[in-house]
C-alpha cells in the first residue's frame, strides 16, 4: 500500500510545500527516527497542506509554523498546557482547528501508528494503524474529496487558511461555546494553541461551581500572547 499512496501523493496539488530536504547528518538522523512512509513523503514534499490549509503535515524546514522541530518545542505552545502535552508524542501535523496529528516515541524511534490529540483537551486516541493509512485516508482523501462538514464550511467562510493561522471557536467549547462556523475566527497558530492551553488549565483547576464571566488577554514576560479566564468569584 505504501508505494501506491506515495504515488497518489505525488499526483496531488499540494500547497505550502517547503524546499527540498538537505542531506545533512542531522536531517538524516531525524528522518531515520520517523516511520519510513513519513520520511518518504517528506522527500516528495517537505511539509505541505491540503484542502485550503485545513490539513497540514510538517516538514524539516526554516519556517517555524511548518517545521516539525519548532512546533514541538516546549516553549512554543506546549508549556501552556500544564504538562498535558505529553512529551512522548511528536506532533507532526494538525488540522486548521488545532487538532494535533501525532506519533508516539518508543524509545528508539516513532511507532507507525497515528494519533489525534483533541484541540480542547489534548485527549489522545489512535486514528490510523499506520502512516500509510493516514496519508491515504486523511491527506489524499481530504485533498481530493473533503467531507468534514465544519472544515468544508470553514473553507466556504474563510477561503484558504494559511499555515501560520488556526481557526478557533469563540468562545471555546470549554467556556460554553457551541460549534458553528459563524463563531469561528482566524488566529496565529502558536497563539491559538497557547490560548487553548490557558483555557484548559484554568477550567480544570477551577471549582465545579465556578462560573466564567469573561476572558482577559495579557502578554507574558517573553512576549507571548496569553489568555486569562475570569471566574465569578474573582470578579
Amino acid at each position: 500500500m505504501s508505494g501506491d499512496v506515495l504515488r497518489r501523493l505525488r499526483g496531488l496539488e499540494l500547497a505550502d510545500v517547503g524546499q527540498a530536504l538537505d542531506d545533512s547528518d542531522r536531517t538524516e538522523t531525524l528522518l531515520g527516527e520517523l516511520p519510513s512512509v513519513y520520511a518518504a513523503a517528506l522527500r516528495i514534499a517537505n511539509g505541505f497542506t491540503v484542502h485550503s490549509g485545513m490539513n497540514r503535515v510538517f516538514g524539516i524546514r526554516a519556517d517555524r509554523h511548518m517545521d516539525l522541530r519548532s512546533w514541538n518545542e516546549e516553549e512554543g505552545w506546549r508549556f501552556a498546557w500544564g504538562g498535558k502535552a505529553d512529551p512522548s508524542f511528536l506532533m507532526f501535523g494538525e488540522t486548521a482547528f488545532g487538532d494535533q496529528y501525532a506519533l508516539r516515541w518508543t524509545g528508539s524511534s516513532y511507532e507507525d501508528v497515528v494519533y489525534l490529540l483533541d484541540v480542547n483537551l489534548l485527549s489522545v486516541r489512535p486514528i490510523f494503524d499506520s502512516f500509510a493509512h493516514f496519508l491515504d485516508q486523511e491527506i489524499v482523501q481530504n485533498a481530493l474529496s473533503p467531507s468534514h462538514p465544519v472544515a468544508v464550511a470553514c473553507v466556504g467562510k474563510f477561503g484558504r487558511v494559511s499555515p501560520d493561522e488556526n481557526v478557533v471557536l469563540t468562545p471555546s467549547l470549554l467556556l460554553g461555546g457551541y460549534e458553528d462556523v459563524s463563531n469561528m475566527v482566524k488566529i496565529e497558530s502558536y497563539t491559538a494553541m497557547i490560548y487553548g492551553g490557558d483555557i484548559y488549565t484554568a477550567v480544570v483547576s477551577a471549582p465545579d461551581e465556578a462560573a466564567v464571566v469573561g476572558v482577559e488577554p495579557w502578554v507574558d514576560d517573553v512576549g507571548r500572547q496569553r489568555l486569562r479566564v475570569v471566574f465569578a468569584e474573582e470578579a
